[in-house]
Order: C-alpha cells, then sequence, then structure tokens
C-alpha cells in the first residue's frame, strides 16, 4: 500500500468516525496503528523505520530510530535523515473530525554542503527526533485524538508508518 493510500485511508476513517476515539473505531486500532508503524521493511530494503511518540503533552515529538537490518553497513546522509527540517519533515497530522493539519512552509530547494555520511553499521540504531512544532504552522489539537503519518526514502526503498497523538485527558479521564 503507497503513501497515497494510506493517506486516503487515514482521511476516510478519520471523517467517517468523526466525535469517536481510535479504540471506539475498532477494538485494535492501536495495534493495528503499531503493527503499520513497526512493521518489518521488505526483504531488500536495508533498514527499519520505527517512529514513536516522545516529549510532552505541551511539546510532542516524534521520536525515529532507523535500524540497519542488512548485513552490510549502510550509508545515509545526516541531511537526508527523516528527522531533518529540509526539504520538510514527511509527516501529515489529520484530526478525527478529518482536518488536515497546515504544515509550514519549507524552501523547495535546499542549499547544501558537502555530504555528511553516517554510517550504520549491520544491527545498528540512529536515532532521531522531529518535534511537532517544527512541522505544523499552528498547534497541534490536543483536544482531539490525531493520526500522525510519516513517510521516508532511503534510496530505492520507501518507508512509512501511522503514530496515534491522543487527545490529552484530564484527571477524571475525559479530553481536555
Amino acid at each position: 500500500m503507497g503513501p497515497r493510500c494510506i493517506l486516503t485511508l487515514a482521511v476516510a476513517v478519520a471523517v467517517g468516525c468523526k466525535g469517536k476515539s481510535p479504540a471506539d473505531w475498532h477494538p485494535g486500532i492501536k495495534e493495528f496503528t503499531d503493527g503499520i508503524s513497526q512493521s518489518q521493511p521488505a526483504s531488500t530494503a536495508p533498514f527499519r523505520i520505527v517512529a514513536d511518540l516522545a516529549g510532552s503533552d505541551e511539546d510532542p515529538v516524534l521520536q525515529f530510530n532507523i535500524t540497519n537490518v542488512s548485513s552490510s553497513p549502510q550509508m545515509l546522509d545526516e541531511a537526508d535523515f527523516p528527522w531533518t527540517e529540509c526539504p520538510g519533515p514527511p509527516v501529515t497530522g489529520i484530526t478525527l473530525s478529518g482536518t488536515v493539519l497546515p504544515v509550514l512552509p519549507r524552501i523547495q530547494t535546499c542549499l547544501r554542503g558537502e555530504p555528511r555520511p553516517v554510517e550504520i553499521p549491520p544491527g545498528g540504531d540512529l536515532p532521531g527526533r522531529l518535534p511537532l512544532r517544527a512541522v505544523f504552522s499552528t498547534h497541534v489539537p490536543r483536544d482531539t485524538d490525531v493520526l500522525l503519518l510519516w513517510g521516508y526514502s532511503a534510496g530505492a526503498h520507501f518507508y512509512n508508518g501511522l503514530v496515534q497523538l491522543p487527545a490529552r485527558r484530564q484527571h477524571d479521564g475525559t479530553p481536555n
């Protein structure tokens, strides 16, 4: 399933389930989104890329981890990591009402200096953080659940996943 199919599916799910939490959509939605986000890459793909939620309620962050699952060292340019802001983070946010969060404008052509290759040994990990405030031009709504769809291309391989940003809950468990 390509990134456009996932985006279409997420919009359809978000719009069709207005006013419900992801747990109401289907009892296994959390496991489903976790499964997509942490699925194993195709056998020829050299990396497994996982994104999870980190940070605080006030400043949520996508925590990425790139793992070299191949039997040889792999190189990535530091400027191409999924948590860099140029050419722009590969993240889309969709609320339960179907609203797509506006992203910050990005420079179309990034000025790059010399390549800064980073070697990831077999079985090695490369972590990175992407603050959501660096992605979206408005604050990320905290009174509703938000689906965060991410995509990343490394060489001939495309990786993607979903992360659920749950609504911030009050002390009594109700949404803010």
